[in-house]
């Protein structure tokens, strides 16, 4: 709800995130529809500027999803 409300201002926004997983994928394969990070990557219009998941636990994270943080340029920042 917050995210959708700087759509209005149409301004790009940083978010961060204090997770152990990231959420953007809902198995090494597949997409989910019901997570909240995935949504807000996603989401179009897209005014997200920069994505930073502090706390994220390594050992669940997959070997996909560190790479499509690290070809976002987003950060990740282990425990």
């Amino acid at each position: 709800g917050m995210y959708r409300g700087f759509e209005e201002t149409e301004q790009d926004v940083e978010l961060v995130c204090i997770d152990a997983l990231l959420d953007i994928w809902d198995s090494e394969v597949a997409l989910t529809n019901e997570s909240v990070n995935h949504a807000i990557l996603t989401h179009t219009p897209n005014y997200l500027h920069h994505f930073s998941v502090i706390g994220a636990q390594s050992y669940l994270i997959s070997e996909t999803e560190r790479n499509a943080m690290q070809q976002l340029n987003y950060d990740i920042l282990r425990m």
